[in-house]
């Protein structure tokens, strides 16, 4: 429902039901800024009867783009990929959803896969449930929830790993992240010089930073020109801009803004309005 109490439904049945702007996907994005969200309905599916987890060990990162391009593309095709920076090695964790005799099939042909390319190795596999899954998925991230300062990451899934290489420089190894999907987080020590260079690889790569946890305001931050840092937030207290760099769709995105809600009676958002979209 937009400003006006219009009822706008969208949506379909079928796999591609748009023509033009998902309006369905641009709502849930929204989360409350173009109108309420009041009533939905859900595709279920049935739990996987477990979880089978190959944990892979790289030496480099320089061929992953191209490596889960194969993989996404032949029989190895996995239902989850993670990558994790664990002391100077990277990790992987490759998991298949599924019924068991399923999920051997898919494991032997990534293991085959692997026979050809010496920098990945093996160091670990089990079987679990979705549960189990979940538990461990939690306690790999548990950094993220102590880390001092720790901003998401979306770029190119091509660009990410110039991305993780420029991190790694800086001194930044805690990571994690989706490379399938161009996600990833890096918590630590973040500093103003950090910052500035991150910004730069990204709107290299048209990538994007978002704060999770801002760094701890310092004059260093404080004196920071836009976009790096804005002067206060609604209560008063003095934070980092939340998203850079600028995206080129970010006025495009004003303007359904001002179409759905020109009264300002949704929530006001963290990036379409105010100081940082200026």
């Amino acid at each position: 429902m937009d400003s006006f109490a219009n009822d706008i439904q969208v949506g379909g049945r079928t796999v591609k039901n748009v023509a033009g702007l998902d309006v369905t996907r641009l709502m849930v994005g929204s989360m409350g800024e173009l109108g309420i969200l009041h009533q939905a309905t859900l595709r279920t599916y049935s739990l996987p009867e477990e979880v089978a987890r190959i944990d892979l060990e790289l030496k480099s990162l320089d061929t992953l783009a191209q490596q889960i391009t194969d993989w996404m593309i032949s029989p190895v095709y996995p239902d989850s990929i993670a990558l994790r920076r664990l002391g100077d090695a990277w990790h992987l964790e490759v998991s298949y959803f599924g019924r068991s005799k399923a999920n051997d099939v898919q494991v032997n042909a990534l293991k085959n896969s692997l026979t050809q390319i010496p920098d990945i190795q093996i160091i670990d596999q089990r079987r679990s449930t979705l549960a189990e899954h979940f538990k461990h998925g939690q306690q790999s991230r548990a950094w993220q929830r102590k880390s001092k300062a720790l901003m998401r990451i979306i770029a190119p899934p091509r660009d990410l790993t110039t991305v993780i290489n420029t991190l790694a420089e800086l001194g930044i190894t805690q990571l994690s992240g989706m490379p399938a999907q161009g996600g990833l987080f890096a918590g630590g020590p973040l500093t103003l010089e950090i910052d500035e260079k991150i910004l730069k690889v990204l709107n290299d790569c048209g990538g994007m930073r978002m704060w999770i946890t801002p760094p701890p305001q310092t004059p260093e931050f404080s004196n920071a020109p836009t976009p790096i840092a804005s002067a206060f937030d609604k209560i008063g207290a003095p934070c980092i801009a939340p998203f850079a760099p600028v995206q080129s769709d970010w006025s495009f995105m004003q303007k359904i803004r001002q179409t759905m809600d020109p009264q300002g009676l949704f929530n006001p958002g963290r990036f379409l309005n105010g100081e940082v979209a200026q």
